[in-house]
């Protein structure tokens, strides 16, 4: 057995001009969470360390290392964290050269030849981690493992596609203990947790990457096994409020049925929110989940343009939005629609009907995001062979939510795109009578406090970015 350090690298550039260390909020490593709790199940001598909060600067990697004496690191990453965690990587071997730096997350998995060429990177793990890393920690030989890429005389060596885990019920929640759990907490929703109740989407988004971590396999956990986690982090941490972060939490209807009815009998009453596709939620489910505590909804809509909703496989309309929308309101849930600019095809008129959309929609609140295409997606190979799209910078670095546009389109250039995305926050947040509405809305689940800590990071967000 190896001692093992795992490291979840900062990710506070992600987010541009929202200051995550002065609102206060940050969203817990669940991925790793339930690695190193899978490993200490196995008696696995295993620490997780969420680096956002774990260090002031990477150079303090060095001290942990130190003071551990690890064999083995994993790094989790995305894609805009991938320079960092490469430069984690780095000093790690700069620390110590015997050490196995093991990188997986969905970086990895969806460009795994250009990550295990990097020296500083031993393995490459795609896909599920679990019992992936544990097989690693367990000594096996590297060629007995499936789901790993490694160097053999410095050439890449692929083992093949691990089985999907389908049954999650059999894995330990998050190695809670070990994560700085006062500091997490929600943008908008206030101190809070965030659950994965299941893995998976069965859905065909272009610009989505769930499909190439998952296979488009839905996975999840049963109703009891989640409820037992909600009212173990509300015995142990105090939360009361959470997120499920799901891809989409409302695939199964009878699944959430199930689930809410006993969210609306458990002693403890939990408010939360959830993601989902517009196409799973109807006006009795929504009901139902209002009446168990659901106070948000997050609904992919990304386009007011139906073209371009065709174009990238939502396979869902205006009109399907609006109704989404009221049956929601209906209840008194608050909806939190997400939308792109910059998608294939895409105008200045076009951006225009997604603003106007996000408006008469009565959406509550709105996330603009400029187009960043993720590797292994299909936009992302549209982007490469210049189709409808091209690539302005290859560095990763520069792929942030709410950074300068990374692609150019053939009808908007390049500086249009960033003026029009300042300008859809603008016509949408700016708008005194909504922002009035907005805060009675959110009365009932803020504190006073954390209302003020959220509109100053808005005003700074506003003079950053916009």
């Amino acid at each position: 057995m190896s001692k093992v350090l795992l490291f979840s690298p900062p990710y506070i550039d992600t987010y541009g001009g929202l200051d995550i260390e002065k609102i206060g909020w940050g969203i817990p490593p669940a991925g790793l969470g339930f690695i190193a709790a899978y490993l200490k199940s196995k008696n696995i001598d295993v620490r997780i360390f969420d680096l956002m909060f774990a260090i002031r600067n990477l150079n303090d990697i060095r001290e942990i290392i130190q003071r551990e004496k690890p064999e083995i690191i994993g790094i989790g990453s995305t894609s805009p964290q991938f320079k960092s965690s490469l430069m984690i990587a780095e000093i790690i071997k700069e620390c110590d050269a015997n050490i196995l730096v093991v990188m997986g997350g969905p970086h990895s998995t969806s460009m795994p030849l250009d990550v295990i060429n990097r020296k500083a990177i031993d393995i490459t793990a795609v896909g599920d981690g679990e019992i992936t890393m544990l097989e690693i920690c367990q000594g096996k030989p590297f060629n007995q493992i499936k789901g790993i890429y490694y160097k053999d005389n410095g050439k890449p060596v692929f083992t093949g596609d691990r089985e999907i885990l389908m049954d999650i019920d059999q894995l330990p929640f998050p190695l809670y203990e070990q994560l700085p759990m006062d500091k997490y907490s929600s943008f908008y929703f206030g101190k809070s947790m965030g659950i994965i109740s299941g893995r998976g989407c069965p859905f065909n988004c272009t610009f989505c990457a769930s499909k190439i971590i998952d296979k488009g396999i839905f996975r999840f956990r049963s109703s009891d096994n989640i409820l037992k986690e909600l009212n173990y982090l509300y015995d142990n941490y105090g939360f009361k409020k959470f997120s499920f972060w799901d891809d989409t939490f409302t695939l199964k209807k009878d699944r959430i049925t199930e689930l809410c009815s006993k969210l609306s009998s458990n002693p403890v009453k939990f408010k939360w929110t959830c993601n989902t596709h517009i196409n799973t939620v109807s006006d009795e489910l929504l009901k139902t989940m209002a009446e168990s505590g659901c106070k948000i909804i997050h609904l992919g809509v990304e386009s007011g343009n139906e073209k371009i909703l065709k174009s990238i496989n939502k396979n869902i309309s205006v009109e399907k939005i609006g109704r989404a929308v009221d049956w929601a309101h209906k209840y008194g849930i608050i909806v939190y629609g997400f939308f792109m600019i910059g998608l294939p095809g895409e105008t200045e008129e076009t951006v225009m009907q997604t603003i106007n959309v996000s408006i008469s929609k009565k959406i509550d609140l709105a996330q603009f995001s400029l187009l960043t295409p993720l590797p292994g997606t299909e936009i992302w190979d549209k982007a490469e062979k210049g189709e409808g799209l091209k690539f302005a910078t290859s560095d990763l670095d520069k792929f942030l939510r709410y950074g300068n546009a990374v692609i150019e389109l053939p009808d908007i250039e390049r500086e249009k795109l960033n003026v029009l995305f300042s300008l859809a926050y603008k016509k949408f947040y700016l708008r005194p009578f909504h922002l009035f509405k907005l805060s009675l809305k959110f009365i009932t689940i803020l504190s006073p406090l954390h209302c003020f800590r959220v509109f100053l990071s808005f005003i700074r967000f506003f003079r950053v970015k916009l």
